[in-house]
């Protein structure tokens, strides 16, 4: 039986959301290279596959939260997208705001004589990339290579799959979920080899897509049986928890683009929220992180590239503890005491909390709010319930 659309609307996937935050921390401890004993795990150098992750459960719970809606009435569009923006937008200006500050701070260390292997506003930095990253089009293959906020280029093919989101929803009703599942499907075949497990810049958007219209379908079969029991829970989620840290480190390059069905059946199963993992994300911790997952993804690269800038004038200050060098074969990170770097680790991940907890609180909830608020053109329809967290997309 099909589950009430009300009912499916009003429900919250609190262990989906620690999740979303969980992963976040993983991709963020992936993009700090050391050769600490932490980094050289082999996991560690896979986390940025949990993307992929972000793009299914994005898919799942915005077709959740809104595909009822766009179904419905055409002039829902206006209001999706004002939220998805006011979602995405507000905290990615920002981080690049912190960016270009970064920028004119490497600029004026420059003037001072002091030499840090970079030059200011080059490279990825080139003031010329600002237009396409403040429009949200970087991963439109628009440029020739990742810039400024590198991981930024998932938020701009999240950006993509909402508008597909809300064109086919609303064009096909409730046909839209078998349209983007098509759609989906010959992004699948796109990026299959090469381009899949790293696409970012240049393929990211069928990227994205393949996993989003794969959290649609979840979705989908999801609402057709919303209380379903599984059996042993606690045995089922730790085996899927088991299942999907070995299928992110282990799963061959070329291969890459399985991960999407195993997270697949991994947010098939948490959405449920039964076994003993579930009730342990869905602790103050897990809640905390998750609510924090788009800013924790959002600046973690503010301060990993501050470390790296430290790090590589710290032997010009006289400071012998770390430095810029060969962190792993083919990366470049800080080097220095295996068990320091694990607490350089340790204190890089901690501070990324801190401060996405500033963000969230200065910019995401605010700009959040203000979205709502602007999109409700119907007084008289139910009151605006918060949108659901990004890429996280």
């Amino acid at each position: 039986m099909t589950a009430d659309p009300l009912a499916v609307r009003r429900h919250h996937f609190v262990a989906l959301d620690s999740w979303r935050g969980i992963c976040a921390i993983a991709v963020a401890m992936g993009h700090l290279k050391t050769n600490g004993f932490l980094s050289q795990l082999a996991f560690s150098s896979m986390t940025y596959r949990f993307v992929d992750f972000f793009f299914v459960l994005s898919g799942f719970v915005i077709a959740h939260a809104a595909r009822d809606q766009l179904t419905e009435n055409w002039r829902h569009v206006w209001s999706f997208l004002i939220r998805r923006i006011g979602r995405l937008w507000p905290l990615h200006a920002t981080v690049l705001g912190m960016f270009v500050i970064y920028q004119l701070v490497l600029l004026g260390v420059s003037r001072l004589g002091i030499d840090t292997g970079e030059v200011a506003f080059s490279d990825k930095y080139s003031l010329s990339y600002i237009p396409a990253n403040l429009l949200l089009v970087q991963a439109w293959n628009t440029l020739p290579s990742t810039s400024w906020n590198i991981p930024a280029w998932s938020i701009s093919a999240e950006f993509a799959a909402y508008l597909l989101f809300a064109f086919l929803f609303t064009a096909f009703h409730r046909f839209g979920a078998y349209a983007f599942v098509v759609v989906g499907l010959a992004c699948g075949y796109i990026i299959a080899g090469a381009y899949g497990p790293r696409a970012t810049f240049d393929f990211g958007v069928p990227r994205c897509l393949f996993g989003f219209s794969t959290g649609v379908l979840v979705n989908a079969i999801w609402r057709q049986r919303p209380a379903l029991r599984i059996p042993c829970p606690d045995v089922i989620e730790v085996a899927a928890l088991i299942v999907t840290v070995a299928a992110v480190t282990w799963l061959p390059f070329y291969y890459g683009i399985l991960v999407v069905p195993v997270f697949a059946v991994v947010i098939f199963l948490y959405a449920y929220e039964q076994g003993v993992v579930s009730r342990i994300l869905r602790g103050k911790a897990g809640q905390f992180v998750g609510q924090r997952s788009y800013s924790i993804y959002m600046v973690h690269m503010v301060v990993s590239v501050g470390l790296l800038s430290v790090a590589a004038i710290a032997p010009k200050l006289g400071i012998h503890g770390f430095r810029l060098g060969q962190a792993s074969p083919g990366n470049t990170g800080i080097v220095g005491p295996p068990a320091l770097m694990d607490l350089l680790l340790i204190g890089y991940l901690a501070v990324t909390v801190a401060l996405a907890a500033i963000t969230y609180a200065l910019v995401e909830v605010p700009a959040r709010n203000r979205a709502a608020r602007f999109a409700k053109f119907d007084r008289h329809r139910s009151p605006v319930r918060p949108a659901p967290n990004p890429v996280s997309s």
